[in-house]
């Protein structure tokens, strides 16, 4: 009986295996082909917002010299994104600062403290994001001016000025200013 029973169970295995390769699925195929990514751009411009615009190294020097105790200027001008996508625009003070000669004594030692004396204060469409002196500027690294969609600007007006407060300390000092704008991708800081 165990021998039928085997003989059986083989008959049973040799027809399951001829009938698993006439087996059928079912199948389906759909194709998504010319897929096509391309990366955005980040293009920051400053200029007068109208006709022209500059890139470095092309960006005009702002030089000014025989300051003064009372005196101010401003600078006016704007920053644009000609990228595509949207992105945070910083600015970064740095400087070199030099004593001069200063007819009247200054102390000792002869420190140059023009950098403590020279207020800039920075608006960005108006608006006063802060007024410090050039040191405390160049302290901060790379400040927030806000965020520049893709083909907007913003305008930017630096004031900068001497107290009149100020004395005798700051004859004959110089300051060489070097100012970066930087636009970085929305949420990413440089």
């Amino acid at each position: 009986m165990k021998a039928v029973f085997v003989a059986m169970f083989l008959v049973g295995l040799v027809a399951a295996g001829i009938g698993a390769g006439t087996w059928a699925y079912f199948s389906d195929t759909e194709t998504s082909s010319g897929n096509y990514i391309a990366a955005g751009t980040l293009d920051l411009k400053l200029g007068d917002g109208e006709s022209t615009w500059y890139d470095d190294p092309n960006i005009p020097d702002y030089t000014v010299s025989d300051v003064y105790p009372g005196w101010g200027d401003w600078l006016d001008f704007y920053a644009k994104n000609f990228g595509s996508i949207s992105g945070d625009l910083y600015m970064k003070v740095t400087y070199t600062e030099r004593g001069g000669d200063n007819p009247e004594a200054e102390g000792s030692p002869d420190d140059a403290v023009l950098d403590d004396n020279l207020y800039v204060a920075v608006y960005v469409d108006g608006t006063l994001l802060n007024n410090q002196t050039l040191s405390w500027w160049a302290s901060q690294g790379y400040y927030s001016l806000g965020s520049l969609t893709a083909g907007s600007m913003a305008h930017i007006k630096i004031e900068v000025y001497i107290p009149t407060t100020v004395g005798n300390e700051i004859q004959g000092d110089t300051v060489t200013i070097d100012v970066e704008f930087k636009l970085m991708q929305n949420g990413y800081s440089p």
